[in-house]
């Protein structure tokens, strides 16, 4: 999944298709990595929300989390 900055104009692809993979294995620190510290801290408080949770709605949630700081989802 590619985003664009609203504001700047910037191009990131934040999803990429081992996604979920990346999020099972090394959790908190995936989160942590793409700046979305509030679920950084509930993946590390939860066990990566029992091992399962966070990883199945990782799409979601990043794409929220980008959406709420201004970016928007483009077509690559």
């Amino acid at each position: 999944m590619y985003m664009q900055n609203a504001h700047t104009g910037v191009h990131r692809q934040v999803l990429g298709g081992l996604h979920r993979l990346w999020c099972f294995l090394f959790g908190s620190l995936y989160y942590a990595a793409k700046g979305a510290w509030g679920w950084a801290f509930i993946s590390f408080v939860t066990a990566n929300g029992l091992f399962i949770g966070l990883p199945l709605w990782n799409r979601s949630i990043i794409k929220a989390h980008y959406e709420n700081n201004g970016w928007r989802e483009i077509d690559a």
